[in-house]
């Protein structure tokens, strides 16, 4: 969970015994939070306003590094599939594609616009774009 406060602190329970604990997240607004879909794995994102961060269980955190693959953008939106990458939805219109916390590659996934909803079911990733369409992709 992630809280409206200036920090936009990430909170992190355990539901079984409804212990929690939490985290700063950004001083820029976080818009989207994803669970890694690999089993067994519990590393999660949060994507936002000029800034994606790559958290553990102990809600340790890393920035995304996108070196020469791809330009710094924000995004509104992410997902994982079940082999752990993370695709995540630019306002540039691109999905970027990451392996842990490294920028492995993007691609122009709509005309115009920011993607604003994405979710990966079945081996494929499905992309809402501002352009009014959806699109399906094979991951």
């Amino acid at each position: 969970m992630v809280d409206r406060h200036d920090q936009h602190n990430v909170y992190l329970f355990d539901v079984a015994s409804g212990a929690g604990t939490s985290q700063v997240g950004d001083t820029n607004r976080i818009f989207d939070i994803q669970f890694s879909a690999k089993p067994g794995d519990y590393t999660f994102a949060t994507v936002g306003s000029k800034h994606i961060k790559f958290w553990d269980e102990t809600l340790k955190n890393n920035r995304g590094i996108f070196g020469s693959n791809g330009e710094m953008t924000s995004f509104a939106c992410c997902a994982f599939d079940d082999q752990g990458t993370l695709y995540s939805g630019g306002a540039n219109s691109s999905i970027y594609v990451w392996n842990g916390n490294t920028l492995t590659s993007t691609f122009k996934a709509h005309a115009s616009g920011f993607i604003g909803a994405m979710r990966w079911a079945q081996g494929k990733l499905y992309s809402g774009g501002k352009d009014g369409f959806v699109r399906i992709w094979n991951t």
